[in-house]
């Protein structure tokens, strides 16, 4: 996909309500990549700038403590576990969403 933002010379590889799957073994630097790309969010994503993320932790034993540390003035960072994430509470407009440690698909996702 070879999308270009407005006035930006620059490849931007997230569509606005885009779904990507990043999917590899146990420690091979998932999570790394996914807070670069959140530290680079204005370089990364089409549209409106992203203001908040929402992690669902899928994995009891996981904390995504990791991701708390990108809070800022101008993002905010949410942890929250799958048995109480709610589609219809939980997410709002310019919010990259994040399931964290997924090894099943069940209803909720």
């Amino acid at each position: 996909m070879d999308i270009e933002q407005e006035g930006s010379p620059f490849f931007t590889p997230f569509a606005p309500e885009s779904i990507i799957l990043i999917s590899s073994t146990t420690h091979s630097g998932k999570s790394t990549l996914l807070k670069n790309i959140i530290v680079n969010r204005d370089s990364c994503f089409l549209g409106e700038p992203v203001t908040k993320v929402l992690v669902v932790i899928c994995n009891e034993r996981v904390s995504g403590a990791n991701y708390l540390e990108l809070n800022s003035d101008d993002l905010e960072v949410e942890t929250i576990y799958l048995d109480t994430f709610n589609p219809e509470t939980d997410l709002e407009p310019n919010l990259l969403l994040i399931f964290d440690d997924c090894q099943r698909l069940t209803p909720v996702i």
